[in-house]
């Protein structure tokens, strides 16, 4: 890894200030790295926390991911944004990790069963506290609940969310929509038992 007394300049525009740090990365240049963690490390790991549940093994992933995006960054194709690419990075890894560690059901598998119930939008305006948010995205299928988390708490675009769970846009409408039901459908119960 080279070492370079030269500073970094970035832009103002992150798509074209991450290419350069791509760039930057695949020339050895370490103190790209450091910006691209900076930039991008808090958000990786409150996804990954969230998928792994457990916030120590979550940084031990992010590490993976940060090496992956270092050894990486040559190959980069500019097919997404750069933090989309990191966000894909993130979801593998994720599942490996995942599967390494617990054999049994994929925590990702679409499959897995769910209850739950109300707007993101509308959990946000009631002023849930995070327990009983947290309790109500925990009811939803994994790959409406990573939805709902890629769109809403990692602010990614419908593309974008597409782009790293390997799906087709409309997929993710069609999750968002079933998310948004079953979030209904867990308040209305909550509602009727308080």
């Amino acid at each position: 890894m080279e070492k370079n007394s030269t500073t970094l300049v970035l832009n103002d525009h992150p798509d074209e200030s991450d290419l350069a740090l791509l760039r930057e990365m695949a020339v050895g240049r370490v103190e790209a790295l450091n910006l691209l963690y900076a930039r991008y490390g808090s958000l990786l790991l409150v996804y990954l926390t969230a998928r792994l549940h457990d916030r120590q093994w979550a940084e031990e992933v992010l590490q993976d991911v940060m090496l992956t995006a270092w050894n990486g960054a040559g190959n980069f194709q500019g097919r997404s944004s750069v933090k989309t690419w990191l966000f894909t990075i993130a979801r593998n890894q994720a599942v490996n990790a995942y599967t390494r560690r617990k054999p049994g059901p994929d925590p990702l598998d679409p499959e897995m069963p769910g209850l739950a119930g109300v707007s993101p939008e509308k959990l946000l305006e009631r002023s849930l506290d995070g327990a009983t948010l947290q309790e109500a995205l925990l009811q939803l299928p994994e790959e409406q609940r990573e939805t709902l988390e890629l769109l809403f708490f990692q602010e990614l675009s419908q593309a974008e969310v597409a782009q790293v769970m390997r799906v087709a846009p409309g997929t993710i409408k069609s999750r968002l929509s079933r998310a948004r039901t079953n979030l209904r459908k867990f308040f209305k119960v909550r509602e009727d038992f308080e």
